[in-house]
């Protein structure tokens, strides 16, 4: 297997990784506060499958970016950078993706929330 292939499969490792911990952690809360706030299990199981959904893809597509490149004759240092940066991409999609989530929940928190 070449030094590119495996920096590759690192990177989309890592953010599978960074993926399901970012998953594991949000997602209780965010089934506690949909459960409240819509109290209809079809439309939490819903929401949460968007943000599932929504994380997923933009991992994937942050990690199958067409500049990962290195030249084949570079040392094993350069493949780490190349990682690095490219999972330096994955964080940045990641956090844009719960912002954006964020700003959908607050909207629906604001219109379906009893009013006193």
């Amino acid at each position: 297997m070449s030094a590119f292939a495996v920096a590759f499969l690192a990177l989309v490792c890592l953010g599978l990784i960074v993926l399901f911990l970012v998953d594991r952690v949000l997602r209780p809360g965010l089934t506690q506060y949909l459960n409240e706030l819509i109290r209809l299990p079809a439309g939490v199981q819903f929401y949460v499958r968007v943000f599932v959904l929504a994380l997923v893809l933009t991992v994937l597509g942050a990690a199958v970016d067409p500049s990962f490149n290195v030249q084949a004759n570079a040392r094993a240092m350069e493949y780490v950078w190349a990682v690095g940066s490219s999972l330096h991409k994955v964080f940045d999609s990641l956090i844009v993706v719960v912002l954006v989530y964020l700003g959908l929940v607050t909207v629906l928190s604001a219109a379906l929330r009893p009013k006193p």
